[in-house]
């Protein structure tokens, strides 16, 4: 295998932080979650899978995540759009006529999904319990916030919503879990975003898993997702017990499972 290298590209205004798992064959771009970076358990480990397989993995930071530049208080989708479509044009600059494959998880799973259906060239999705309904994603994490801080009955995650548009900002962890603002243009931008419709723009092969006890990204939603990209069992994987976060054997598996994939789908 040829050497991993950490380098910076520059977007807009903001610097991002990219690992390169150099070797001869397919590029695989692996997108992190919200409040995720790419040294997490997760990403690291599908790069690392997909490079011993023989694949170029590059991971990388959105803006106000991990290493790369950007306050995340001011982080949107819109942002992480142009910086996947920064990184897929660095690939193809630094490594011509090879295909490429994503790998987004979470929220980055939402990301790859918008990125894939406008870029013809990406020959390969996998996608791990991806946001594909953006509102009912801020749903959730709105009544684990209002269970953590034991205001059962006291409010709603509507309420939440609206005075988060109120203040113009929540507090809320980043990627390193420091409590900073964020902004509520992040959800007035996802909110722009479809992501169904994006889904049946995509042409390439998908695989779609989903932990059957997600407590973040309902399941429901890949169930939903998988209709509107007309997936098989073979293609779209329910892990039983699986929960948001993959550790173990299950990380084991899904990272074999995707890896299997791109090769099938790629070759090298």
């Amino acid at each position: 295998m040829e050497p991993i290298i950490e380098k910076h590209i520059q977007v807009k205004d903001r610097k991002i932080a990219l690992t390169v798992y150099q070797n001869k064959g397919p590029v695989i771009i692996v997108v992190h979650g919200f409040q995720a970076h790419r040294k997490m358990e997760m990403v690291a480990s599908m790069a690392e899978k997909v490079h011993k397989s023989g694949c170029t993995a590059v991971t990388w930071d959105m803006s106000g995540h991990g290493d790369s530049e950007g306050s995340f208080s001011e982080f949107t989708i819109t942002h992480a759009i142009e910086e996947l479509n920064a990184v897929i044009a660095d690939a193809k600059a630094n490594f011509p006529g090879r295909k490429i494959g994503i790998v987004g998880n979470s929220q980055g799973g939402m990301v790859a999904m918008l990125a894939a259906s406008k870029d013809a060239t990406i020959k390969a999705v996998v996608l791990h319990a991806p946001v594909s309904d953006f509102q009912d994603a801020i749903q959730v994490a709105g009544a684990k916030m209002i269970q953590a801080m034991g205001m059962e009955g006291k409010t709603t995650p509507e309420a939440l919503i609206q005075g988060w548009k109120a203040r113009g900002a929540i507090i809320y962890p980043d990627s390193h879990n420091n409590l900073v603002p964020l902004n509520y243009s992040f959800y007035e931008d996802g909110m722009r975003h479809s992501v169904m419709a994006a889904a049946r723009r995509i042409n390439a092969p998908v695989l779609l898993i989903h932990g059957k006890n997600d407590e973040t990204v309902p399941l429901a939603q890949s169930l939903a997702l998988a209709k509107t990209l007309k997936l098989n069992r073979k293609s779209f994987r329910q892990v039983p017990n699986g929960l948001h976060e993959f550790t173990g054997s299950q990380l084991e598996e899904y990272t074999e499972a995707a890896s299997a994939f791109l090769q099938a789908h790629l070759g090298h």
